[in-house]
């Protein structure tokens, strides 16, 4: 269910930022680790993410069709990513 949560958080953010300007865009290596944070009351946990071949997402070992710089922008509303 948490999953769920968070993929359906990622798609809705990811949205928002395809029409947003690209103006002053940070790069980011190919791994990014984000904190924990709580998201409707539930604890979601730590998450390493990384870029594939392709510049999809990969979560904990699993590949995200999303874009790596848009899944990390939308994770970095809800908590820290370094």
């Amino acid at each position: 269910m948490k999953t769920i949560i968070l993929v359906g958080t990622v798609i809705s953010s990811i949205t928002v930022l395809a029409c947003s300007s690209d103006e002053g865009e940070k790069t980011r290596g190919s791994c990014t680790s984000c904190d924990a944070y709580e998201f409707q009351g539930e604890t979601m946990p730590a998450l390493m993410v990384c870029k594939s071949k392709s510049g999809n997402t990969i979560v904990e070992g699993v590949e995200v069709m999303v874009d790596y710089d848009a899944y990390v922008d939308s994770l970095e509303k809800v908590t820290s990513c370094n």
